[in-house]
């Protein structure tokens, strides 16, 4: 038969550490992105309570989960203490769970992470501007351009004409009886028929010369100076702009105890209100 994996704050306990409060002053930590201000606030931490220092991993790695900036990382691990101190662990050694831990510090709060630049993009200031936008563009530009050009050729033309001519004609003389020439019309008593072909041939060169030159010269300046300056919300009002805004705040400490939920079994046990009375008398403890 399995037993009961214990909750958070007994493993602790057995570990050699105790969940305690405290008082932590304002904090401001700055990011790339903008500034995030942690107001003062009663946090939990863990208090080691014997001789010997602890080992890595006493703590079971909470201790160490990669913060996306050390200075928060306190209110990171109160708001871990808080939510799951008396919840029961979802592995049935302390070291199964110590190793979970480390690995889903390393996977959730990495430097790449999504939680970590979640983190990153709280401090994003959100103006209710929609257009704000101002432009100054200067121009300066010269183009200068220089052309000549010179051309001289000759051009030589040869041609060879050649004519052929046939001419063709009749001789006929008429007696009656005549003889039949064409038909039933044309009748002769002889004749005779010419034909006669002659070719004529000619040839020419013709030469002729020339010479060109072309000059282009262009020299142009041009300097622009432009400033534009938009302000407004294109026509939304600021109460659609504020709804919007409002609309974007994320709570970031809510995404990063929510995604440890698969760490811990959904039983809860009741804590007692200070750490001075044994568990096992507390109201509705073991029953």
């Amino acid at each position: 038969m399995t037993s009961t994996p214990m909750t958070l704050e007994d493993a602790l306990r057995l570990s050699g550490y105790t969940i305690e409060a405290y008082e932590a002053e304002e904090v401001t930590i700055n990011t790339p992105t903008g500034d995030i201000v942690v107001p003062p606030l009663i946090l939990s931490k863990l208090t080691w309570g014997r001789e010997e220092p602890p080992t890595l991993g006493a703590a079971f790695y909470l201790d160490k989960l990669p913060p996306f900036d050390p200075a928060y990382a306190p209110v990171q691990l109160s708001l871990i203490l808080d939510r799951f101190r008396a919840r029961r662990l979802a592995y049935e050694t302390p070291d199964e769970f110590a190793l979970a831990v480390r690995r889903w510090g390393a996977l959730h709060l990495g430097a790449m992470s999504t939680l970590t630049r979640r983190y990153l993009s709280t401090a994003t200031d959100l103006p209710l501007d929609t257009v704000n936008t101002t432009t100054h563009t200067t121009a300066t530009g010269a183009t200068t351009a220089d052309g000549t050009a010179t051309g001289a050729g000759s051009d030589s033309v040869t041609s060879t004409d050649t004519t052929n001519t046939t001419s063709k004609g009749r001789d006929a003389q008429s007696e009656f009886p005549q003889g039949t020439l064409a038909g039933n019309t044309d009748y002769a008593s002889g004749a005779v028929d010419r034909v006669g072909t002659g070719n004529v041939a000619g040839s020419g060169t013709t030469a002729a010369e020339r010479e060109q030159t072309t000059e282009d010269h262009r020299d142009t300046t041009e300097e622009r100076d432009e400033t534009r300056t938009e302000q407004g919300r294109s026509g939304r009002t600021v109460m659609e702009l504020l709804e919007e805004q409002r609309s974007m705040f994320l709570n970031v400490d809510e995404e990063l105890l929510n995604a440890m939920e698969s760490l811990f079994l959904g039983v809860f046990d009741r804590s007692t209100a200070d750490n001075t009375t044994p568990r096992s008398h507390a109201y509705g403890w073991g029953w």
